[in-house]
C-alpha cells in the first residue's frame, strides 16, 4: 500500500505526485478534480496490484463521500475492485477488511434510496455532515475530516497491519536498516527465529505513516504488530528482561 515512486512514459510524473494532486483538490473543495486525480492513478498504477488495490480503496471512500446515489455506488465498486485483488493475492484479514466496508457502504446506500424524496434526502444529510465540527464518521466508517480528504490511508494502515500474523514496521530494510532502533529490533526478531513481514515505512507516503502512528497511538518506528495488534516497539522488546520472558510475550499475544 505505499506509493513509492513509479516511472512511466509520463516523464518524471509519480504515481504519489497524482495522488498529492487528489488530496491537494479535495482539501480546496474541488471533488470533481480529485475524482479525476484518482481515476488517473488508477490507470497509472496498472501493472502493480497492490499500488492499485490501493488507489481503488482511496477512489472508493472519495466517491462515497460524494453526496450522489449513483457515485456511491461507483464507489463500491472501486472497494469491490480491491477485494477483488486482496482474494486473488491470497490475502484473506484484508479481504475480509474490505467486505466489511461494501457491506456497510451497501447498506447506507439501500437506506437512502428507499428514503423519500431521494436525491433531495440525500443533500439534507450530506449538508448536515458537512456542519458538524471535528471528524466524525458516517455509516461506513469512514472518516468525516473534510479537511484531511479521502481517508485511504488510513483504511490502507489498517489493511497493511491485518495482512500478516506478525508485521514490523520498520525504518528501511532487514538488510539495511535506517536507524539504529530498526537494526535492534531486527536484531532481537531474528535472534528468536520469529517469522515476520518487514515493512520500510521510509518509502511509504507521509500520510500512510501518520495513519500507521495514529492507529497504533505510538509516534516512532519501529512497530510490531502481532495479530493486527500493537506489540509494541524497540523499547518494549529491549524492555523484556530476557528472550524467554519476550517468548512468552509473544505467546500471549498470537505467536505460537
Amino acid at each position: 500500500c505505499d506509493v513509492r515512486k513509479m516511472e512511466s512514459g509520463r516523464g518524471s510524473i509519480t504515481l504519489k505526485d497524482i495522488l498529492l494532486s487528489a488530496d491537494d483538490h479535495w482539501r480546496k473543495g474541488d471533488k470533481d478534480k480529485c475524482i479525476k486525480a484518482y481515476e488517473d492513478a488508477l490507470e497509472f498504477a496498472k501493472g502493480d496490484e497492490e499500488k492499485e488495490a490501493m488507489v481503488h480503496m482511496g477512489l472508493g471512500f472519495a466517491l462515497l463521500r460524494m453526496p450522489e446515489v449513483r457515485l456511491k455506488k461507483k464507489g463500491i465498486l472501486h472497494l469491490l475492485g480491491a477485494k477483488s485483488i486482496a482474494d486473488k493475492r491470497g490475502e484473506e484479514a484484508q479481504a475480509v477488511f474490505v467486505q466489511d466496508i461494501i457491506a456497510k457502504a451497501s447498506a447506507q446506500v439501500k437506506t437512502l434510496e428507499l428514503k423519500s424524496g431521494g436525491a433531495k434526502e440525500m443533500q439534507r444529510v450530506s449538508g448536515s455532515d458537512e456542519r458538524k465540527s471535528g471528524n466524525e464518521t458516517n455509516e461506513t466508517g469512514i472518516d468525516k475530516g473534510g479537511a484531511e480528504g479521502p481517508d485511504a490511508y488510513s483504511s490502507c494502515a489498517k489493511g497493511l497491519i491485518i495482512k500478516y500474523k506478525v508485521m514490523l514496521f520498520m525504518k528501511g530494510t532487514p538488510t539495511q536498516p535506517e536507524c539504529i532502533h530498526s537494526l535492534k529490533t531486527v536484531k532481537i526478531l531474528d535472534a528468536l527465529g520469529l517469522d515476520f513481514y518487514p515493512y520500510n515505512v521510509m518509502k511509504a507516503h507521509p500520510k500512510l505513516q501518520a495513519a500507521i502512528k495514529q492507529i497504533g497511538k505510538w509516534p516512532f518506528f519501529p512497530q510490531l504488530y502481532v495479530n493486527g495488534k500493537l506489540f509494541g516497539g524497540r523499547d518494549v522488546i529491549e524492555g523484556l528482561d530476557d528472550d524467554e520472558e519476550l517468548v512468552e510475550a509473544l505467546k500471549k499475544a498470537g505467536i505460537p
